[in-house]
């Protein structure tokens, strides 16, 4: 049977920032399992015009909301010091200052430089970058005040990911980095698909979710 949605699952890695991004996509494989579209947690993307690769923590296409870029920061409250536009000023974890708008930016960015070279690609086809922090709730954020920083995107939540209707809301909140139409039509959520994963064989088209595993050892076959 022909699944609606496709779910890439990542290696597993024992980290807490790996442990923060399956936090999520156990939340998008949950609340998206009836809907058009595909995702995988740890998606690496090549271009052809860089010198470099960068991943995004998780990438979902879905009919209606477009291409959602995700950056997971698993982290606590009490590892954030202070947000400057910046950067992030840390303590506890592996890096003193982060920078989770930067890094979303410089993806966003090298994914619309490489689409607009792409014949298939119709520019009215929204992308959201999202930043998601799955250890932190949103009393715990606003107790410190960094919900009133301009610079800021709009983030999603522990507490967010906990309910369906809140996280489609919260989804809908976010603003698309370029003009965007409300959803794709079959043929351009099909192009799109294409352009991030290929030809998706019938067999595949049979599962729900495929492990890193399953994935290689379907290519190898």
């Amino acid at each position: 049977m022909k699944k609606k949605s496709i779910f890439f699952e990542n290696i597993y890695c024992e980290s807490k920032g790996y442990r923060g991004e399956k936090i999520l996509f156990d939340s998008i494989k949950s609340i998206f399992s009836d809907k058009e579209c595909i995702a995988k947690h740890g998606y690496i993307m090549n271009f052809l015009n860089k010198k470099y690769t960068i991943e995004a923590d998780v990438l979902l296409i879905d009919k209606q909301l477009g291409i959602n870029v995700f950056e997971v920061k698993g982290i606590n409250i009490h590892n954030i010091i202070s947000i400057s536009i910046d950067g992030w000023h840390c303590e506890g974890i592996y890096k003193e200052k982060i920078n989770p708008n930067y890094q979303l930016d410089r993806n966003i960015t090298n994914i619309i430089d490489f689409l607009k070279d792409i014949d298939e690609y119709n520019d009215s086809v929204g992308i959201k970058p999202i930043i998601v922090l799955p250890y932190i709730s949103s009393e715990q954020w606003e107790s410190k005040g960094f919900n009133k920083y301009a610079f800021l995107p709009p983030i999603i939540f522990k507490d967010d990911l906990k309910s369906e209707d809140v996280f489609l809301r919260k989804m809908n909140s976010i603003p698309y980095k370029c003009s965007a139409k409300r959803s794709m039509e079959e043929s351009e959520f099909n192009n799109i698909k294409n352009i991030f994963f290929g030809k998706i064989t019938e067999e595949i088209k049979t599962f729900n979710v495929i492990s890193e595993k399953e994935f290689l050892e379907k290519l190898l076959q």
